[in-house]
């Protein structure tokens, strides 16, 4: 770059900015260099006259370098050539003041300094403009990011401001109710200014109070500020145990804070406060936090603060981790409850409860579907504009259209709602909207073709092959006044086709040639396995030469078409591609210490699509990276098998959105399906409880132990897919999902961990949740008399576990009940 293109990018003196963002970098660059005086006279320049009240507006709603900005407005005022309101909407746009100019004005502006920045902090901000989107200094430094965390701090050290306010005004702030974002930059500058304990001490008021605050932060500064008060012994404890509870209800490090300060200081305390807060702490789902606050209900018994009667129920009625379990021999034992059994185990007098019942889930219904009519078509399509997704009822609609019953005055009604959507620029609505307009007047206006009006551009949008050809050839019937009985149009709510059905449709159409991509959709959907196939194939003999697809109807009915669908279907796979993760530093690839790559996430790709499919059912069967924007086309091509609309799935829905692997309407929609499952497809069960959308985890974790219950799919499928899926997922996730199967179906639950557990690396993030999970649900198991024994594989795993960790402490103790 040449030294003049570079001056003109970042110039070197004052005269040579040439914007107001070239203005605004060159003060941050150069502090001390210039004057209020020389920096409003160039911005004067720069705008050919002072601003006005819309740049305020503007100000109020955005940020950025490049604007003229609000120091460009208060200078103004300053110097007389304004006049505002300093109303919310100024206290606002001043959080956004130039990081260069803040300091110089705070120092020169009585006014800001003593009134209109106080103002200014009470200001929660909107989208555009706030505290926390503006300014980073108080973590990044004054060097790098300058901001008003760092301006205020360099304030109270220059005497402009008092510290005492400012401390008090941001805790005001932190009470207040501010979304987490928001409440961030009061609690990450608080952090910065370092209180000290003559300053915590005169709030620890206020800092108690903070402990209840909904925000994670804002109690970790709190809990940590009276952590340090209660070290040197001035804390006021009556005020601590009255105001933790909420604190006892965050993260286990502030929960363990809280009960160290509860334990140090216990003869402060007064038992009535101490109760409900053991009630809270042993409910905590992590086994330090339990075992501390057995530890504190032990020394409360021995101190005399609580009975024994009040610990064995607070013991009963809390599920204790399997870990905390041995510590309850801590307790006193002429203050133990007599007459109760420890938690998770069960005495020698008592039989056991009984083994869980097994899941029953409600057995699967299909329905059939009703036809569309000229009674209901209006509403209808109404319901379906809103969406216009292609499954059932976009079916029933195509078979309407091309249905001898079909008029065009049925659709009249529905002339707005088609000049509403053929005015859409892109999407299956338009499509939708072409359609009725084709239905209703024989295409677009002044058209040659009115045919080709509707579908020329419909070559273009990304749908299934299969479908966009049944599409042009209905708005071909419609055009040209035919009728015809569509023969794919779904019979039930499974997408599939009754064979006699298909027949009679058949003969009904007399000697018309049928539609091939209609025919080949309607010989991928009969259910041959329906009663009525043997008629069905009966009729094809009786009246086989009015049927001019005979041949192929007949082969479809024998199960030829299912058998080549099936065998072209097998022979596809997923493979897991990982993607590498990179230091944030050096931008390198991380590694793993045994010099392995470590992945970030991990991308399916379906092998084998593409060889074998020959015919046109195989060559549908093999479109399934198609249909990006709606995949319910996909749904319901081919309704025998669930592996072929997971395998569209994989091709064409992954990290649509980047936020999820697959939305919770794909899901849901794989979860519906009334196919065969098999490992393949239940491989996406596995990747559903492991996502963090709780919705998602919840239809995975609902539809695995139906489908195990109803044996719709075996369970040794069921490990299948979870192990070829296990690397892949986040294992705190699979944690909590093995919960919630816990409690739908304890036995499977338990069985398809014990199975995985040892194909699991023991390093893994989330490996010690995990195995905290299935060892509450081995030891619930063990009590109730029916835990499975361990094998020799997972007993072999469990003992390469070495350490303190909390994963190695639930293999030690796994493995000392299974033995």
């Amino acid at each position: 770059m040449s030294q003049t293109s570079d001056k003109s990018w970042r110039p070197e003196t004052l005269e040579e900015c040439a914007d107001f963002w070239r203005l605004h970098l060159w003060i941050t660059d150069h502090p001390g260099e210039w004057t209020l005086d020389q920096v409003y006279a160039r911005m004067l320049e720069l705008n050919e006259g002072p601003p006005t009240l819309y740049d305020l507006d503007v100000s109020s709603r955005v940020t950025g370098a490049w604007l003229k900005g609000i120091g460009f407005l208060r200078l103004a005022e300053l110097r007389g050539d304004l006049a505002l309101d300093h109303d919310e909407r100024y206290l606002t746009a001043l959080i956004a003041l130039e990081p260069g100019l803040q300091l110089p004005l705070m120092r020169a502006d009585r006014e800001l300094r003593e009134e209109l920045v106080w103002g200014m902090l009470r200001q929660e901000g909107n989208r555009g403009v706030s505290l926390s989107a503006s300014d980073r200094s108080a973590t990044m430094g004054s060097e790098r990011t300058p901001g008003w965390s760092r301006t205020l701090a360099a304030s109270i050290d220059e005497g402009l401001i008092e510290r005492d306010r400012l401390l008090d005004a941001l805790l005001d702030m932190l009470a207040a109710d501010l979304p987490s974002g928001r409440a961030g930059w009061y609690s990450r500058t608080l952090r910065m200014l370092s209180m000290t304990l003559d300053e915590a001490e005169a709030r620890q008021g206020a800092l108690c109070a903070l402990m209840s605050a909904p925000v994670g932060a804002t109690v970790t500064l709190a809990v940590g500020q009276l952590s340090a008060l209660a070290r040197a012994g001035r804390l006021d404890l009556e005020l601590f145990a009255r105001s933790c509870e909420g604190a006892l209800m965050g993260s286990k490090a502030n929960a363990l804070r809280v009960l160290g300060v509860l334990r140090d200081g216990l003869g402060a305390v007064e038992g009535t406060d101490l109760e409900p807060l053991l009630g809270v702490a042993l409910s905590f789902p992590h086994a330090q936090v339990q075992a501390l606050a057995i530890d504190l209900a032990s020394d409360a018994l021995r101190s005399g603060l609580l009975d024994s009667a009040v610990v064995g129920r607070l013991l009963s009625d809390a599920e204790l981790d399997p870990l905390v379990v041995a510590t309850l021999d801590l307790l006193d034992p002429g203050h133990a409850a007599t007459d109760q059994a420890d938690p998770g185990l069960v005495p020698e007098d008592d039989p056991g409860e009984q083994a869980p019942a097994a899941f029953l889930p409600p057995p699967r219904e299909v329905a059939d579907l009703v036809p569309m009519s000229a009674d209901d078509v209006s509403g209808r399509v109404g319901v379906l504009a809103q969406g216009a997704q292609m499954g059932l009822e976009y079916e029933a609609l195509l078979a309407f259209l091309a249905s001898p019953e079909f008029d065009p005055s049925a659709l009249e009604s529905l002339r707005p709602l088609v000049r509403r959507l053929t005015t859409r620029r892109f999407g299956y609505e338009r499509m939708l909207g072409t359609l009725l307009q084709i239905a209703l007047d024989g295409g677009g206006e002044g058209a040659e073709s009115p045919l080709a009006a509707g579908t020329a551009w419909l070559e273009s949008e990304n749908m299934p092959t299969l479908m966009r050809e049944r599409i042009i050839e209905v708005a071909g019937l419609v055009e040209r006044g035919r009728r015809y009985h569509l023969l794919a149009t779904p019979t039930d709510d499974r997408g599939a086709v009754n064979p006699l059905t298909l027949v009679r449709r058949a003969l009904d159409n007399g000697d018309a040639a049928p539609l091939p991509a209609d025919l080949t959709q309607a010989l991928l959907r009969v259910d041959t396995e329906h009663p009525d196939c043997a008629a069905a194939l009966a009729l094809v003999e009786e009246r086989e030469a009015e049927l001019p697809a005979a041949a192929r109807i007949r082969l479809a009915l024998t199960g030829a078409v299912r058998r080549r669908a099936e065998g072209y279907l097998s022979s596809l796979s997923v493979t897991w591609e990982g993607r590498p993760a990179y230091e944030s530093r050096s931008g390198k690839p991380k590694v793993a210490r045994d010099g392995s790559p470590v992945y970030a996430f991990y991308v399916p790709r379906v092998v084998g699509a593409d060889t074998g499919a020959t015919g046109p059912e195989l060559s549908a069967l093999a479109d399934i990276a198609s249909a990006s924007g709606d995949f319910t086309a996909h749904r319901y091509l081919y309704p025998a098998s669930v592996r072929h609309f997971a395998v569209c799935l994989i091709a064409s829905q992954w990290y649509v959105l980047d936020s999820t692997q697959l939305t919770a309407d794909c899901y849901r929609a794989l979860c519906e399906h009334g196919g065969r499952w098999d490992s393949l497809s239940a491989q996406l069960l596995g990747q559903a409880m492991g996502e963090r959308d709780v919705e998602s985890r919840a239809l995975g974790v609902e539809t695995l132990a139906a489908l195990v219950a109803r044996g719709d799919l075996a369970f040794d499928e069921a490990v299948a897919a979870f192990a070829a899926v296990a690397h892949t997922v986040k294992l705190n996730r699979w944690a909590q999902a093995f919960e919630d199967l816990g409690d739908v179906d304890p036995r499977l639950a338990l069985d398809l961990a014990l199975a995985l557990l040892p194909g699991l690396e023991r390093g893994r993030v989330g490996i010690g949740q995990l195995m905290g999970v299935v060892t509450a649900q081995y030891a619930r198991a063990q009590a109730e008399g029916w835990a499975p024994p361990l094998g020799e594989e997972c007993i072999g795993w469990l003992g390469l576990f070495r350490g303190s960790s909390q994963a190695a402490k639930y293999a030690r103790t796994l493995k000392e009940m299974g033995q």
